[in-house]
């Protein structure tokens, strides 16, 4: 049994979880009340300096990837490999969302043939807005709509 100051979450069988969730669960389950505050204290402070240093645009781009698409496999079986994986991977969305930000992914480009998998796969940028800025990110992602002709583009198995 946990002693009372370390998180429980009863009903949880973590065997029916991925390996993953189960990985953080159980992480989780080793805090101290004291170390979420002071965890959740440091993403406050971290999301009201971005909140402030984003607050003089209407939006602000990123690459939506740190990496072009992963091969099939690349998460594996162990969790904290995989965890580690996914915030190299994606540390622009990972940061907008912890900020609570409203964010827009658009794929404005694809790869090329040096890519190992082939020429042709998704890649895209990211707009962070303002807090209630959803409007703004989705008329610029409607006017990038038109104007790139996306809904002309498909993958090249639909023609072959």
């Amino acid at each position: 049994m946990l002693p009372p100051s370390r998180a429980r979450s009863p009903g949880i069988d973590l065997t029916e979880l991925t390996p993953l969730v189960s990985w953080l669960v159980d992480r989780g389950r080793t805090l101290t009340g004291t170390r979420v505050l002071d965890a959740m204290t440091a993403l406050d402070t971290f999301s009201a300096a971005l909140i402030g240093t984003f607050d003089r645009f209407d939006a602000v781009l990123t690459p939506t990837l740190a990496l072009t698409p992963r091969p099939l496999g690349w998460y594996g079986d162990d969790p904290e490999e995989d965890f580690r994986r996914q915030c190299a991977y994606s540390p622009w969305t990972s940061m907008a969302n912890v900020a609570g930000l409203p964010a827009i992914t658009l794929p404005v480009g694809v790869t090329d043939e040096e890519h190992p998998d082939g020429a042709g796969l998704p890649m895209g940028v990211q707009l962070i807005g303002r807090p209630g800025g959803e409007r703004v990110l989705l008329a610029i992602g409607a006017q990038l709509e038109r104007r790139l002709r996306w809904q002309r583009r498909h993958p090249a198995a639909w023609t072959a």
